[in-house]
C-alpha cells in the first residue's frame, strides 16, 4: 500500500518537473527574431495550456492540504 503511494507521488513528481522543462525548452525555443512582442507561436501557448490542464487534472487527484 505505501509502495503504492510513494510510487504514484515519484511519478507526479517526475510528471510535473519535466512539464516545467518542456514548457520553459518550448517558450525559450521561439525566441531570438527582432521587433519584441510575443515571441512564442500559437502552437507554443496550445502546447502550454493543454500540459499545465494535465499536471492540474494530476495533482486534483491527489489530497492536498
Amino acid at each position: 500500500m505505501m509502495k503504492s503511494k510513494l510510487l504514484k507521488i515519484a511519478v507526479c513528481t517526475t510528471l510535473l518537473l519535466n512539464t516545467i522543462y518542456t514548457s520553459a525548452a518550448l517558450a525559450g525555443g521561439g525566441g531570438g527574431g527582432e521587433g519584441g512582442g510575443n515571441a512564442q507561436t500559437p502552437v507554443q501557448v496550445i502546447v502550454q495550456i493543454v500540459v499545465t490542464a494535465v499536471v492540474l487534472k494530476v495533482l486534483a487527484y491527489f489530497d492536498l492540504p
